[in-house]
């Protein structure tokens, strides 16, 4: 009997970075690592931009500035779909609202999003210091993932 509770004490003790690598909880004001995300990418991504995620049990908001100013993308986390204003219509036309969906996988938020028909997705993880992004969109013609690493602001 010790010996099962000293094994699972140092199996626990021995665990516990890798249950801490990676949060859940993206919240707070992240600056765009230029080196890293160039690095991440084999082709330049054109520009990017700093985020600022709040997070609660039911939703992640995101507050960025792209081309068409602030926008604030909101997902829900329960797997229920949320509609979110695009910056941009397809061919220069007007905004239309865009359907995505968010689940867990492990430590990573996986949204999926629906645009022009096809399903796009949007990955994030942290470790707590770093933040990554990943997007993959099929319609561009690769399944390469657009990835931009984020450092926590501080």
């Amino acid at each position: 009997m010790k010996r099962t509770f000293a094994a699972c004490c140092i199996m626990a003790v021995a665990l516990a970075p890798v249950s801490l690598a990676q949060s859940k909880d993206f919240s707070g004001r992240w600056t765009v690592d230029a080196e890293k995300t160039a690095a991440a990418n084999p082709k330049p991504i054109g520009p990017t931009s700093d985020i600022t995620i709040t997070m609660d049990a039911k939703t992640m908001t995101v507050l960025s500035t792209g081309r068409g100013g602030l926008t604030k993308t909101t997902y829900g986390l329960d797997g229920s779909e949320t509609k979110n204003a695009s910056a941009v219509g397809m061919n220069g036309s007007a905004p239309a609202g865009v359907a995505s969906t968010a689940k867990w996988d492990g430590a990573v938020l996986v949204i999926t999003v629906k645009l022009y028909g096809a399903d796009a997705t949007l990955r994030y993880s942290s470790d707590g210091t770093t933040l990554k992004s990943e997007f993959v969109n099929p319609q561009m013609g690769s399944n390469v993932p657009r990835t931009i690493i984020y450092k926590k602001a501080s």
